[in-house]
């Protein structure tokens, strides 16, 4: 059980994003917790159901009591149950399957439920339309190896830079890449970090976070962005952002998007393709941008037969620059940031009240947009601030 035991501490990964935390990848869980290695700790019953187990094995184990384990194997204890929850003397675990363990005393019930959510680190399902994490305990750990620049910030939400450990991302187009790769490197603020002898790379997926800022509007905000991200992923367009997983943890609510390593359109005007030499090939990418950008907007205009959207807030901020995907040289631009779209019945140009909607960015807003006591027209054009460029 000792040896055991210090390969299970030895795999505990730190949560750069809950601090202090750590938590066991879940590849290392399989392969650690296996009929091999419990052979002489658990009973048949709990070899047989181990598929169902693990995390609540991986608990007891970490308390370093092999009385303990056996005996709670043996009234059946399993990932059901958790997350265990201490009972008012103390000495009793109750399960969510509101099924009583007994312990020995508070100190073991207290180190059984904060050791518990080292075992439990979510795996984010990228399928289209995965709600299966869509509600984490506050409690949870998010597997995040590296939290790297904030990439911005306003009034409703946080966007960071992070590395999910590569056990802890499935059904993704995304490619695992090295922790310490150049391409992402300024990103996660890896660049400076001295590498360690003999550590073996770590791979990582390099995406972006974005945090809704915790008000009491929080969770209608979340609800209707995710609904609108659902509902335009099935444009299957590819200069519209696509959402990788959306999950609440607490009173937090959190949207998981591919990283775009180019920065936004403001940073592309003023950096690579601003200094470079003006090529044939640079000016066809450059229209083909701007027509795949329209476009784009035009899929949410007439989205259906029976609905037609718009973006909302359209402007070089949320239009953002991967270099890794499209063309190989430059790249492709993709429209993000969907908080703010709407969807209606009737074409936008034929609806005669004007919008109620607040909070979109007053540079790109109409001139009535200006003033406080006249609501905002839909007719809204976003034109690239640099045609010449």
């Amino acid at each position: 059980m000792d040896d055991l035991l210090q390969r299970i501490e030895d795999t505990l990964e730190p949560s750069d994003w809950d601090i202090g935390r750590r938590f066991l990848p879940a590849k290392a869980q399989t392969d650690l917790i296996n009929q091999a290695n419990l052979q002489n700790l658990v009973d048949v019953d709990t070899l047989d159901r181990l598929e169902t187990s693990r995390q609540a094995i991986s608990t007891l184990l970490l308390r370093r009591k092999s009385q303990l384990l056996k005996e709670l194997c043996r009234m059946g204890i399993c990932d059901e149950d958790l997350p265990l929850r201490r009972d008012k003397n103390n000495k009793i675990l109750r399960s969510r399957r509101n099924i009583l363990y007994p312990v020995s005393g508070a100190g073991e019930s207290k180190d059984i439920c904060e050791r518990q959510w080292q075992c439990r680190a979510p795996v984010f399902d990228g399928a289209v339309g995965a709600s299966s994490l869509r509600a984490l305990d506050k409690m949870t750990v998010l597997p995040v190896v590296k939290k790297g620049q904030r990439l911005g910030n306003g009034g409703t939400c946080d966007v960071y830079a992070i590395a999910i450990h590569q056990d802890h991302l499935i059904n993704t187009h995304l490619q695992p890449v090295p922790l310490n790769s150049d391409a992402i490197s300024d990103l996660l603020l890896t660049r400076d970090e001295p590498e360690e002898d003999h550590e073996p790379v770590k791979m990582v997926y390099a995406v972006a976070i974005k945090k809704l800022t915790a008000t009491a509007a929080a969770p209608q905000k979340f609800d209707k962005e995710e609904a609108v991200l659902l509902k335009t992923q099935r444009l299957e367009h590819d200069h519209l952002i696509r959402v990788i997983n959306s999950f609440s943890r607490g009173f937090d609510y959190f949207f998981i998007f591919p990283l775009a390593t180019g920065g936004d359109l403001l940073a592309l005007w003023g950096g690579k393709l601003n200094t470079k030499r003006r090529t044939e090939g640079m000016l066809k990418w450059i229209l083909t941008q701007m027509h795949g950008i329209a476009g784009a907007i035009r899929s949410l205009n007439d989205f259906s037969d029976e609905e037609n959207g718009r973006h909302g807030d359209l402007k070089p901020a949320n239009i953002l620059h991967f270099r890794d995907d499209g063309d190989q040289e430059f790249g492709i631009l993709r429209v993000t940031d969907l908080g703010l779209a709407k969807f209606h019945k009737d074409v936008t140009k034929d609806r005669k009240e004007p919008t109620t909607e607040s909070g979109f960015s007053l540079m790109y807003a109409p001139p009535e947009g200006y003033r406080e006591d006249e609501k905002r027209s839909r007719k809204v054009c976003s034109y690239f601030k640099r045609v010449p460029w």
